[in-house]
């Protein structure tokens, strides 16, 4: 049991399917994909919708990009490729993303005072929760969007505070609204009292699987905040309690970069440079294997991460770059390269340069000044 969630935990990262949207309105264009035909399908209702996709004429399965969250939204309307789609969605979504952003809103309000969540895991910690949990960290996540950080916290310490640590339910879920409340702080702007969360929560859970989790993502704080001596400790030890854990180097597929990414980000700010640059070329014959319904997240999302922390501009236009040349759709790419793009960890001087060097290559269009607020959280 234990082994199963520590699977369900460490990887997070759940693959679900979107139900039917019963009621949508429905959009069906012919675009072009990579220099193929590519069936699409737009399916829009009370803030949430999804789009579908996969070559024209052949027998592959439809690939979905649910459209729960307002990033999703905004690497479509980015997207040149879908450009017959932008009236329809612009008009489901406000012109600058308001309707959308009060819908969702709205909509997972609802889903949480009915301990229900309906939709899919809007982000990889959704995965290792019940639904009554699922629902209040995805009306969590719609407040952030909207920029209402202190309501965020304010509902996840709620829980987190009522929550018990029984069962190895009752941990998962704790220590995931431990890291969830220490993102929201981190992203109001509070990355020390985020740290303290997590250290906290490190030791209320200490000797389980669950402290390791909060240790990493407390590695993760430090590093990007500068503080490099104190991250290279933590994420080594936490990789060695990974270690011991998983069975001595029996890991979950994917995990490993977790930890690579943030090591090559301390190691470069000591100086360590050559070190540094052979864990960040790992990425690149990384492969994303699945395991069942869990999968980690996408390497060049891992990667653009640790480029960032990293503080290196040309190698993340170049990883923006190299996405560019065949994106999937919905790829982070087209949120992140945009101007007025804020991210939680990501120094605002490297991403505005690494912007300069990549320019606009095609397919990335750059949004109009009137989506500007909402790239911000509407801060």
């Amino acid at each position: 049991m234990r082994d199963r969630m520590w699977s369900k935990w460490l990887v997070a990262w759940i693959v679900a399917i979107l139900p039917a949207i019963a009621g949508a309105d429905t959009m069906r264009e012919v675009v072009s994909i990579d220099g193929a035909e590519t069936a699409v399908e737009l399916r829009l209702d009370d803030g949430i919708g999804e789009l579908r996709y996969r070559p024209r004429g052949g027998r592959e399965a439809w690939r979905t990009v649910p459209l729960d969250t307002l990033a999703p939204v905004v690497a479509v309307l980015a997207d040149q490729r879908l450009a017959p789609l932008w009236p329809v969605l612009e008009r489901w979504a406000g012109p600058d993303l308001t309707l959308a952003r009060d819908a969702m809103l709205t909509r997972t309000k609802a889903s949480w005072e009915q301990r229900r969540a309906s939709t899919r895991a809007a982000q990889p910690s959704q995965g290792a929760v019940r639904k009554p949990i699922r629902a209040l960290l995805q009306y969590a996540v719609a407040l952030q969007d909207a920029g209402r950080f202190a309501e965020a916290a304010a509902l996840l310490r709620a829980q987190r505070d009522l929550q018990p640590v029984k069962s190895e339910w009752d941990r998962s879920e704790w220590i995931t609204l431990s890291i969830n409340l220490a993102n929201v702080m981190a992203g109001a702007g509070d990355r020390e009292g985020a740290i303290a969360v997590l250290e906290q929560a490190s030791v209320r859970l200490k000797g389980s699987p669950y402290a390791i989790n909060a240790d990493l993502n407390r590695a993760a704080m430090l590093a990007e905040g500068g503080r490099y001596e104190a991250a290279l400790s933590a994420v080594e030890a936490a990789d060695a309690a990974f270690a011991g854990a998983s069975g001595h180097g029996a890991e979950v597929p994917g995990a490993r970069l977790q930890f690579d990414w943030i090591r090559a980000c301390a190691l470069r700010g000591l100086g360590r440079e050559a070190e540094a640059a052979t864990l960040m070329a790992s990425f690149r014959s990384a492969a994303t294997p699945m395991q069942g319904r869990f999968a980690p997240p996408a390497d060049r999302d891992v990667e653009e991460r640790g480029w960032a922390c990293l503080r290196d501009p040309a190698a993340l236009a170049a990883l923006w770059q190299r996405d560019l040349t065949a994106p999937a759709i919905g790829s982070l790419t087209f949120v992140t390269a945009q101007p007025a793009m804020q991210s939680l960890g990501y120094d605002p001087a490297t991403l505005d340069r690494a912007r300069r060097l990549l320019g606009t290559p095609a397919p990335l269009r750059l949004l109009p000044d009137r989506y500007a607020p909402a790239l911000r959280a509407w801060q």
